[in-house]
């Protein structure tokens, strides 16, 4: 219940339009832990969409391979390759080299959240503005 609190306080703050989530995916493969994985991944997407859902105009829901291809031009492109265009597009050059080989995950939630903006009409440079307070 605690990231549902954090949830709520962050929409509180930021007061956001758009939602977007990744097409979940989970392995069915035998003792690989896939049910357990999809349990719990169904409760998190779940917390998400009871929290936010309702405060928002739209729920964006985009696969791996749609951000990829909006990001980085193919669908099969690597997560340094997502993680560099996305400084790229956010303008910060100065930081691809240095950190994209950093924080492959915190990389992939920018390129779904700036291709969520680039949909929806809203430049993904001024929403990251709005959300680091500048």
């Amino acid at each position: 219940m605690e990231i549902g609190k954090q949830l709520e306080e962050l929409v509180k703050s930021y007061s956001p339009t758009t939602l977007v989530l990744e097409k979940a995916f989970v392995s069915a493969r035998i003792g690989g832990g896939g049910v357990q994985t999809a349990l719990r991944l169904g409760e998190a997407r779940g917390m998400v969409l009871a929290v936010v859902g309702s405060r928002v105009k739209t729920i964006l829901e985009l696969s791996p391979r749609e951000v990829k291809q909006g990001i980085a031009g193919h669908g099969a492109a690597g997560k340094e390759q997502v993680a560099r265009m996305v400084f790229r597009l956010l303008g910060h050059q100065d930081l691809e080299e240095s950190r994209a080989a950093e924080d492959l995950d915190g990389t992939d939630a920018l390129a779904l959240a700036t291709l969520g903006a680039l949909k929806g009409n809203d430049s993904p440079r001024r929403q990251l503005d709005r959300v680091l307070g500048r």
